[in-house]
C-alpha cells in the first residue's frame, strides 16, 4: 500500500481502497440513516468479495415533511441544521425536479480537464530528469485518484446538504473516498491550499469498536485518542492526509445550510400538487349508485312494494357480481340513480404542475438551462450556460484543486502543480477551441487540449509512440493520391489546360519559361 510522505501514524494499516468501496456499497444505507450497525459488524469483517448482495434489498426510511415544519426550521436555521439536511435528502429522493437540479450541478465538473505544471525555477538551471520525474510521478498519482468518479458523489452530497466530508483510502490500485455522516463532522481547519479540514465526534464510535477496526486508519488512532480523554477529546481532527471536505457556501463554514433551502417550500408545494393529481384521476372514474326501495303508501311505515329481503338479495348480487371496484352502491327507498365525480379542470391541474415546475427552475438561479423551453434564442442559451457554470464551479472547483495539490504533497516527493480548467461539461468545446487558437502563437497548450479530449498526457505520449514507432502509421497509411492531386512534376501528374489557369498562374508560368 502506498504510504504518504508526511508524519503519518504507524498504527494498523488501512483496508485497501477496493475493500472499503465494497464495504461502503453493502452498508451505505446504515451510515446514511445512522442505523444500529451491531448486527452487521460480523458480516462486515468477513472477506469482501461481492459488490452487493443480490439476495437482499436495502430499505430506506424517509420522513415525511410539510410546509409548516419547514417554516419552523427556517425560523431558526442554527438549531435546525440536522432537520434541514434531512429535509433536503427527503426532497432529493422524492422530488424529481430537485434531484435533477442537484445532479445537474454535480455532473457539470470536468476534473479530467487539467494542466500539470512541474515546479521549477526561472532563475536556476532546471534538470530535465528531475522535472520529468516530478511530472511523471504526479500524473501517476492523479491517474490512481479517479477524481471524476470519486468527487462526483462528494459534489452530490455537497449540493444536497451544503458540505461533504470524506475519509480517503489510497493505495497502488486506486483511491476511494468514504463519505461520512455530516451529523458527526464539523469543519475546524482551512488549509493554505484553500480547502477545508474537519473534526469527527468520536463519541459516535463508543459502542462501535468493530466499525473502527474495520475502517482501519486513521480511525484506530483517533479512537485511542478519544479513549484517553473522552471529555476533552470528543472531537478529534481528521488527519490531513486522509481528509477531504468541500462546501458550496464556502463563505460561511460554521453553519451548513442546503444551497436550495430557500426553494424547499416551492418544492414541497410542487410535490403536493403532483400528489393531488392521482386523486383527481381517481375521481374521474369513481361513481356511486343506489337503488330506491319503493313503498305502496308513503303514509304507512314499512308498506314496501317489494319484500325488502328480495331487494337486499338482488342488491347484494349487484354489488358482488356487477359493479367494478371503483363504483360504490347504496340501498335507499327510491329509483336506481348514479353520481359521477368528474373534474372539469383536469387540464388546468396539469398546467399548474407544468407552470410550477417552470417557475421552480427559473428561480433556482443556477440551472436555467434545465428550463430551456423559456430560452428562445442561441444567445440566451449561451448566456444561461455561462451563468450556470459560474454558479456551479466558483466555490467547489478551487476547493477541489486545493485538495488535490495538498494530497499530492503527501505521495510525491516534488509534486507538480495541478490546475483545473474553469469549465463545465457544457462549455469545454468552446474552451478547447480557444486553446487551439493559442497554438498559432506558439503557446504550450498541447497537453491541455488533449486533456479536454479526455486523454491523459502520459497516454498521449504512449499512443504517439505506438502509432509512430511500433505500427509506423505515417508510412503505412499514406494520404490517397490521384493524378488530380499530384503536381505536374510527379509521375502521373497532369497539367491543367490554360483555360483553367488563372491570370496569376499564367504570369507565373511565363516567368518560369523566360528564366
Amino acid at each position: 500500500m502506498a504510504q504518504p510522505n508526511t508524519k503519518v501514524s504507524k498504527a494498523p494499516k488501512q483496508p485497501t481502497s477496493t475493500e472499503m468501496r465494497n464495504w461502503y456499497m453493502n452498508h451505505k444505507s446504515e451510515i446514511e440513516e445512522f442505523a444500529d450497525m451491531k448486527t452487521s459488524f460480523t458480516k462486515a469483517m468477513e472477506p469482501l468479495k461481492k459488490l452487493v448482495d443480490v439476495t437482499k434489498r436495502t430499505t430506506k426510511t424517509i420522513t415525511v415533511f410539510d410546509r409548516e415544519r419547514l417554516r419552523a426550521f427556517l425560523q431558526n436555521i442554527t438549531s435546525n441544521e440536522v432537520n434541514l439536511r434531512a429535509l433536503s435528502w427527503f426532497l432529493y429522493y422524492q422530488s424529481q425536479p430537485y434531484r435533477r437540479l442537484i445532479n445537474y450541478h454535480a455532473n457539470a465538473f470536468c476534473l479530467y480537464a487539467r494542466s500539470v505544471i512541474p515546479t521549477s525555477s526561472l532563475t536556476k538551471a532546471n534538470k530535465k530528469n528531475k522535472v520529468l520525474k516530478s511530472y511523471n510521478d504526479t500524473i501517476d498519482v492523479l491517474d490512481r485518484m479517479h477524481l471524476q468518479y470519486e468527487m462526483f458523489k462528494m459534489f452530490v452530497i455537497a449540493w444536497v446538504q451544503d458540505v461533504a466530508y470524506g475519509c480517503i483510502y489510497y493505495d497502488e490500485v486506486g483511491m476511494f473516498i468514504l463519505p461520512l455522516p455530516a451529523d458527526i463532522c464539523r469543519i475546524d481547519t482551512i488549509y493554505q491550499t484553500s480547502d477545508f479540514g474537519f473534526a469527527v465526534d468520536m463519541s459516535y464510535f463508543r459502542s462501535r469498536e468493530n466499525l473502527v477496526e474495520m475502517w482501519g486508519e486513521p480511525w484506530v488512532s483517533m479512537k485511542k485518542l478519544y479513549d484517553q480523554d473522552n471529555q476533552n477529546n470528543r472531537w478529534v481532527h481528521m488527519p490531513d492526509e486522509y481528509a477531504v471536505c468541500v462546501k458550496v457556501n464556502a463563505d460561511d463554514y460554521e453553519v451548513p445550510v442546503p444551497p436550495y433551502a430557500g426553494m424547499f417550500e416551492d418544492l414541497i408545494g410542487l410535490k403536493d400538487l403532483v400528489g393531488l393529481q392521482p386523486i383527481a384521476d381517481k375521481q374521474e372514474i369513481y361513481k356511486l349508485v343506489w337503488m330506491k326501495m319503493e313503498t305502496l303508501n308513503n303514509k304507512l311505515i314499512n308498506d314496501w312494494a317489494v319484500d325488502p329481503e328480495i331487494y337486499i338479495a338482488y342488491f347484494n348480487r349487484l354489488l358482488n357480481e356487477a359493479l367494478p371496484d371503483y363504483i360504490a352502491g347504496a340501498l335507499v327507498p327510491g329509483d336506481l340513480q348514479q353520481i359521477s365525480f368528474q373534474q372539469d379542470n383536469q387540464t388546468t391541474e396539469t398546467t399548474k404542475i407544468a407552470n410550477t415546475t417552470k417557475t421552480l427552475f427559473n428561480t433556482a438561479g443556477g440551472a436555467q438551462i434545465l428550463n430551456s423551453a423559456t430560452l428562445n434564442n442561441t444567445v440566451a442559451i449561451k448566456a444561461s450556460i455561462i451563468s450556470d457554470q459560474e454558479y456551479t464551479i466558483s466555490s467547489l472547483l478551487p476547493q477541489t484543486e486545493g485538495f488535490v495539490n495538498r494530497f499530492l504533497s503527501y505521495y510525491v516527493t516534488t509534486p507538480s502543480k495541478v490546475k483545473f480548467f474553469p469549465i463545465t461539461a457544457y462549455t469545454k468545446d468552446e474552451y478547447r477551441e480557444s486553446l487551439e487558437k493559442m497554438l498559432n502563437y506558439g503557446l504550450p497548450v498541447a497537453d491541455a487540449i488533449m486533456s479536454l479530449y479526455g486523454y491523459d498526457p502520459k497516454d498521449v505520449q504512449m499512443l504517439a509512440y505506438l502509432q509512430n514507432e511500433v505500427f509506423d502509421y505515417p508510412n503505412t497509411f499514406k494520404p490517397l493520391q490521384t493524378s488530380s492531386t499530384q503536381s505536374s512534376n510527379e509521375p502521373g501528374g497532369q497539367e491543367k489546360p490554360d483555360s483553367e489557369i488563372s491570370d496569376d498562374g499564367l504570369k507565373s508560368r511565363e516567368k518560369k519559361a523566360n528564366s
